[in-house]
């Protein structure tokens, strides 16, 4: 009788044990999940990020494009450069802001210097050859996510 005692008290022992590590590896589970769902949050943001940023770079490069188009019928912007530093009207949002895609874009055009001619060009060509060298600066940035992009285009206006 007394080993049918032994057999009970080990058998229950053995049950506790197994409901203990059944417990531990729930925890240990547990916690590998959240990890990973961290990650995966983490890992979204990161894209969103990166998607507001490309929003802002093809938004900026498209109005350099404007820009050049723009300031091929209007070369009395490109006199005024001259001088001082032009702000320009953005082609895209005349008003510097679109609240229907929460966009702001910042245009300047500065002359840089008079330049020799490009590669491939020659002199004997134009003899009264002069270049002017000017750059178009532009920056679109997101009101709301805080993302910015700046991007120049240097051009030569020959004379």
């Amino acid at each position: 009788m007394l080993t049918n005692i032994n057999n009970i008290n080990s058998y229950k022992f053995s049950q506790g044990v197994v409901i203990i590590a059944v417990f531990v590896t729930l925890i240990i589970l547990s916690l590998i999940g959240l990890s990973v769902a961290d990650l995966t949050i983490i890992d979204k943001k990161i894209i969103g990020n990166t998607e507001y940023r490309k929003g802002a770079f093809q938004l900026a490069e498209a109005e350099i494009e404007e820009q050049m188009n723009f300031l091929m019928g209007n070369t009395s912007i490109l006199e005024n450069a001259l001088t001082s530093t032009q702000t320009l009207t953005p082609q895209r949002f005349p008003g510097g802001c679109s609240t229907a895609i929460d966009e702001c874009q910042q245009v300047t055009l500065e002359f840089i210097n008079n330049t020799l001619p490009p590669s491939g060009y020659s002199i004997e060509q134009h003899v009264g050859y002069t270049g002017s060298l000017f750059e178009i600066n532009s920056t679109a940035s997101s009101q709301s996510t805080g993302a910015t992009s700046s991007q120049a285009l240097g051009i030569v206006i020959i004379n």
